[in-house]
């Protein structure tokens, strides 16, 4: 039987379909499902950019430079190649079939070399959101649905008055704007690798950590539908890079610095080119880019997270996020947790900086947030986020209190009711003892909120010199160490690589009561302790915080400057002007009992009674009058106190032998952590020492 073949004809090999195999799966010899459109599942799971494959044709397929195409040639010429072409493939005209016969193949040659054994996937739970990679090149080259478009926000009817009354139109009628990138920022975004995501099972893993350890604190994020939530049925491709940004920052053993480095530069191309254009995604991005500090706050940089702050707000005011938002909106608790989120982020960053905060809670109409703005409003995360953002407001409100140089009594005493107002309604799931007086099991999401709390309450009873220490700061040194028990606590279990950088500041601050009370013989020795505690604490923050390595070295410089011959002759104890009347000593000892229990308070007791005894011992016997601040036993939940407190502590009888923490037990050892900004009131608390020449 005579084997026939088909016609070459070279009009006819673009009419042939094109590669199947994609790049990638051409390159690791595998079989390839991609259709030209949609990637490729091979792609998919490993998290690259599914690219069509190009045959390289041979030189007869392509004209020289001078030699025509077969379009391009004379009829006559064309028909004679033609004719040529057909007798070396042996076909005339002689009516022999065209059609192809099947050459006969050994049982070998019918095996499928294509067939894909990789791994099956585990532990990847549904699929849904990560089925499919919203960044392929095919997907970034078709138009989409521009958000920008109609969302500008304005209000001026109430300035230019009732004669334009439609002057703040919000282009609502306006038909749907479509927008493409140009060649030169698809470009770009392939330079940055903007389009490649981490192999499946890395990229469920970096999920995994940023909802676990960064959501709580930045709940912006929908992480089981980042695959599928924008309203043209793509996923944001920008939001998920910024989600597994920080979700790197929490796996530092897995995903090295370069690697970090990288995600972070893939954010800010998908930023600067505009491909993203929904502007709740943007905001929710540059929320999560703060995460990410490469630079200190001390320095000037576009890449600090003040900076990414600063562009958030910029681009919420724009679309009027400050409104509250009509309740019937389907994003309405999202919009609402992103705006908080902004105003948590900026109050921090204002108190630990020394800056002006940039939001001004009188342009807002927003109300307070509530667990309604959550999916599961009984989720005990809720209840965190909304505790959050009320004590970051106080104790924003209360540094900037002591920034001012009138300080009015009427002002401090609200702070104050304020806070032993949070105190008191602190749900019971956020405290860190049952209402039977047990502590309960560490917690690090509830551990990480008490620092802000016990910073307030520090602040609000710091010593206003280093050597100004007095029996009414004692509520101060007793809040650092519970400080220093949180921070013990999330370092012996190697949690302090997830801490963002507010905890540089928390720590910082924490570290003043002891350092003032390195020259109060009764407290020296667990300030040294604690100190120690508070470096090795902060280097270890240091690695990821640059604020926290910064912090570091100032406390160190503080404590030589103290302990140094330049200030031998100085008493840390003195008497001074009270600031704090008995009805504010009584609130500090309510709270701090009625949180952290009995010890707390016997602990704040013995501390008061240790700088009494040592105010008194640097007077003269003429000047030992009636100096004593005295804490009061509150009755907590019924309970009375005094039976179990030292109602009596013994002494030496020499007078200058001051009782020590020794002689009360064992109470809490001191302290904490952190960052020296140049805020005012931090400002003259180190004055003294001369560290900060004008």
């Amino acid at each position: 039987m005579a084997t026939t073949f088909h016609t070459y004809d070279p009009a006819s090999r673009s009419q042939q379909s094109q590669p199947k195999a994609c790049e990638a799966c051409y390159s690791r010899k595998v079989k390839c499902d991609q259709t030209g459109i949609e990637p490729c599942r091979n792609c998919l799971t490993h998290g690259v950019e599914c690219r069509s494959r190009n045959r390289k044709r041979k030189a007869a397929d392509h004209p020289g430079p001078n030699r025509p195409s077969p379009a391009q040639q004379p009829e006559p010429q064309r028909q004679e190649q033609t004719q040529k072409q057909k007798q070396r493939n042996g076909n005339t005209t002689s009516g022999r079939s065209n059609q192809p016969v099947p050459i006969p193949r050994g049982p070998s040659q019918h095996l499928d070399d294509n067939k894909d054994v990789s791994a099956p996937l585990l532990f990847i739970g549904r699929q849904n959101s990560l089925a499919s990679s919203p960044g392929t090149t095919a997907n970034a080259q078709r138009s989409s649905h521009d958000e920008f478009h109609n969302a500008s926000y304005m209000s001026r009817s109430a300035i230019l008055g009732d004669d334009f009354p439609n002057i703040d139109h919000s282009n609502e009628d306006q038909p749907v704007r479509q927008h493409k990138l140009s060649a030169t920022e698809l470009q770009v975004l392939h330079l940055y690798h903007a389009f490649d995501l981490p192999e499946l099972p890395l990229r469920q893993s970096l999920l995994e950590a940023f909802d676990d350890k960064a959501w709580p604190w930045m709940p912006i994020v929908d992480v089981k539908s980042l695959g599928s939530s924008s309203s043209d049925g793509e996923g944001s491709l920008l939001l998920l890079q910024a989600v597994l940004l920080v979700g790197s920052l929490m796996r530092p053993e897995t995903v090295n610095k370069a690697t970090q480095d990288a995600y972070y530069q893939r954010v800010k191309a998908l930023i600067n080119t505009g491909y993203e254009r929904n502007p709740l995604n943007i905001i929710a991005s540059m929320c999560l880019m703060q995460f990410y500090t490469p630079a200190a706050p001390r320095d000037i940089s576009t890449d600090t997270a003040r900076y990414w702050e600063s562009c958030a707000l910029g681009i919420a005011q724009q679309i009027g996020l400050q409104r509250q938002p009509d309740t019937n909106k389907e994003d309405f608790g999202l919009r609402r947790r992103i705006w908080w989120t902004l105003f948590i982020r900026d109050s921090l960053m204002a108190t630990a900086h020394g800056r002006p905060r940039m939001l001004n809670l009188a342009d807002s109409t927003m109300e307070q947030p509530s667990v309604n703005d959550f999916d599961d409003p009984t989720d005990v995360r809720a209840y965190i986020f909304v505790a959050y953002q009320e004590i970051t407001c106080l104790l924003y409100d209360l540094c900037n209190f002591l920034t001012k140089d009138k300080q009015p009594a009427t002002e401090r005493s609200q702070i104050l009711q304020r806070l032993v107002n949070f105190c008191r309604n602190l749900p019971d799931a956020l405290r860190l003892q049952d209402p039977d007086g047990w502590q309960r099991p560490y917690d690090f999401e509830i551990a990480q909120l008490h620092a802000p709390l016990l910073t307030t309450i520090l602040v609000f009873y710091r010593p206003r010199s280093v050597f100004a220490i007095a029996p009414e700061n004692a509520a101060s040194i007793s809040a650092s160490n519970l400080m220093f028990r949180i921070l013990q606590a999330i370092h012996l279990r190697e949690d302090t690589r997830y801490l963002a950088s507010p905890f540089s500041f928390y720590g910082m601050v924490a570290a003043i009561p002891h350092l003032s009370t390195l020259r109060v013989a009764g407290l020296r020795a667990e300030a040294d302790v604690a100190l120690d505690l508070i470096e090795g604490f902060l280097d270890k923050l240091g690695s990821a915080r640059p604020a926290a390595a910064n912090n570091v070295r100032n406390v160190r410089a503080i404590r030589k400057a103290i302990n140094s011959d330049d200030h031998a002759g100085s008493k840390t104890t003195r008497t001074q002007e009270a600031i704090h009347d008995q009805a504010s000593l009584a609130a500090a000892t309510e709270m701090l009992g009625g949180l952290y229990g009995t010890p707390a308070i016997q602990n704040l007791q013995n501390i008061s009674t240790i700088l009494n005894t040592s105010v008194e011992a640097s007077l003269p016997d003429t000047e030992q009058t009636e100096i004593q601040q005295v804490y009061p036993t509150p009755d907590l939940n019924g309970m009375v106190m005094d039976d179990h407190l030292d109602k009596q502590p013994i002494f030496d009888n020499d007078p200058m032998a001051l009782p020590t923490i020794a002689d009360f037990g064992d109470g809490f050892s001191p302290v904490l952590t952190n960052h020296f900004q140049e805020n005012t009131w931090m400002r003259m608390w180190v004055d003294d020492l001369g560290l900060f020449p004008e």
